[in-house]
């Protein structure tokens, strides 16, 4: 609601957001995609030199002579100074009279809107009534004049939090960008793959170039995000995983060669053991994979329709809600992101998952030799997280896992990993299950941690039992899960514990018989992905299947609820 304790909030914010900031935990040597976090963190601090510093951020625009220029479609009036210590660069190589920064960043600009509004679908920026902006205000200079940011930032989308527009749900805010005019705080390996070769002047338009054009695509993106709904909570931002991992995906739509975010890769790759809204440092930036993932198997306009949905509610629920709509779920998705994280850097597999996995690092795995006969791994992991696992063999032989958390099994799976199709086995907790492992003598294992909690504090404690198979305890032949629901996410039957010599056949409940399948040659388990012998996927209903070999035969049912 709009109201009179609300106008207090936005006042408080208003002073607070001009407060020193602190890094979050992030080396004061790596650049700094973006300064909403810090902005979010002065949100949260003292409140003791408020009036001083509310009078010194009302006199920092205005203590600057500004040149501008509008942007070659409308959209954008770009504002800059050529006299003080953030002033643009002045290099003008096609000697056309106007700076190759400023051409840079009209050029960078009109682009994001193009992608961004235009083709993905987002709402144009709002003015203070509401209304969709048709141009916006840009500042080339340094946005620690009013923002006071790291200067190794490379931009801000600021706001003034008095400013919110009442005839939105929540908060929302007309907002402004500032552009660094500086990005010599880019290591050179960061661009690397543009750079070779080039020395001087050449090089720093280079560079200025590529830093303003994933900035642009970024910082417009915030600007969009700020007409749909911000969500605050005690003082909080709970949607701020969202709000940079969704912006950061514009850097990959708009200006996919770049691939500035792959420095931000290792701070996800080697944190997912945490609760996915985490916001661990540059782990919000690199949080991108999840959306790059999504918008191969959705679409592109995926947060797009998110955010959406969170004018009705926060960025986790909301992409529930339109996973669901795509006939998904939260979970299914955060077991296939694992997936795609393990197939990336050296188990590349060309024309599967992540486009650009090659490039990426592999995830962080915890790894044990099996020398005995089992071994128990133990830990403790919050929901919607998920930790991998090699176990590395001395001779061949064949593995059994079983995952037992002290709560909510329902919600946890294990998932091996092998290098021929179908890539993927899913196994439920609290039942033995056959694994596979590698030419090599390697089990590649994950367990995943469902939505059992909201609670990102709250963890539980989880065993994972490796044991060869000649140890399992039990003959009885193991068909799961059973009920399934192809829409969690899992999309095929196990059939573990195969007798010798096994093979199934696939019924449906009135005696048409839909499908034949058998173990690979060695192995004990077998897999049924749903379809027939015509490659169809079956319907909802109750299946009948049958396991025949010489040493015993049994008859049960499956039900498919889809």
């Amino acid at each position: 609601m709009k109201g009179s304790s609300k106008t207090i909030l936005i006042t408080w914010v208003t002073l607070v957001c001009m407060l020193p900031l602190f890094s979050r935990g992030q080396d004061n040597n790596t650049p700094i995609k973006c300064g909403l976090p810090y902005v979010i963190e002065a949100f949260k601090s003292e409140k003791s030199e408020l009036p001083n510093l509310s009078r010194l951020y009302k006199l920092s625009k205005t203590q600057v002579q500004w040149d501008s220029i509008t942007s070659p479609s409308g959209h954008f009036v770009i504002h800059y100074n050529t006299s003080e210590y953030d002033s643009i660069p002045s290099y003008d190589r096609n000697g056309n009279g106007m700076p190759d920064f400023l051409e840079f960043a009209a050029f960078s600009l009109d682009r994001a809107w193009e992608v961004e509004i235009d083709s993905l679908g987002f709402q144009p920026p709002p003015d203070q009534n509401g209304n969709p902006r048709s141009t916006y205000s840009i500042y080339l200079a340094d946005p620690g004049r009013v923002y006071n940011v790291p200067p190794n930032t490379y931009g801000v989308t600021g706001w003034d939090p008095t400013q919110d527009i009442p005839s939105l749900p929540g908060f929302n805010f007309p907002s402004e960008i500032w552009i660094n005019t500086d990005f010599s705080f880019l290591p050179d390996y960061l661009y690397a793959h543009f750079l070779n070769g080039l020395t001087g002047l050449e090089k720093r338009a280079v560079r200025d170039s590529l830093a303003i054009a994933v900035t642009a695509a970024h910082e417009f993106n915030h600007a969009l995000q700020l007409g749909y709904r911000i969500w605050i909570e005690q003082n909080d931002f709970p949607d701020l995983w969202f709000i940079e991992s969704s912006a950061t995906y514009m850097e990959e739509v708009v200006a996919d060669a770049i691939n500035d975010y792959y420095q931000y890769l290792p701070a996800f790759f080697s944190n997912t053991h945490r609760y996915l809204t985490e916001e661990a440092s540059g782990r919000i930036y690199g949080g991108v994979v999840f959306d790059i993932m999504l918008g191969e198997r959705h679409g592109k306009t995926i947060t797009r329709e998110v955010w959406e949905q969170i004018t009705q509610e926060k960025a986790l629920d909301a992409l529930s809600t339109i996973l669901q709509q795509k006939g998904s779920t939260l979970d299914g998705e955060l077991r296939e992101l694992a997936t795609w994280m393990f197939f990336t850097d050296d188990r590349y597999i060309n024309g599967n998952f992540f486009p650009e996995g090659d490039q990426y690092p592999s995830p962080a795995m915890q790894q044990i030799s099996l020398s005995q006969d089992e071994t128990t791994l133990s830990g403790f992991l919050p929901a919607l997280s998920f930790r991998f696992y090699q176990i590395n063999l001395s001779s061949p032989a064949s593995i059994s896992a079983l995952l037992t958390p002290d709560q909510s099994p329902e919600f946890w799976d294990g998932i091996n990993f092998s290098f021929q199709m179908p890539y993927v086995q899913t196994f439920p907790a609290n039942a033995f299950t056959p694994v596979q492992s590698t030419s090599d003598l390697r089990v590649y294992l994950v367990v995943f941690s469902g939505s059992w909690s909201a609670d990102a504090f709250e963890d539980t404690f989880y065993e994972l039992l490796i044991r060869k198979s000649s140890q399992v305890a039990t003959e009885e032949i193991l068909v799961y899960p059973n009920i399934i629901r192809p829409e969690d996410g899992v999309d095929q039957i196990v059939f573990a514990n195969l007798p010798e010599d096994a093979r199934i056949e696939i019924y449906t409940s009135s005696g048409v018989h839909l499908f034949s399948l058998s173990p690979e040659d060695g192995q004990r388990v077998a897999f049924w992905k749903l379809k027939n012998f015509e490659n169809n996927a079956v319907g909802s209903g109750v299946y009948v299947y049958r396991v025949i070999s010489p040493e015993k035969s049994v008859n049960g049912k499956i039900l498919i609820v889809r």
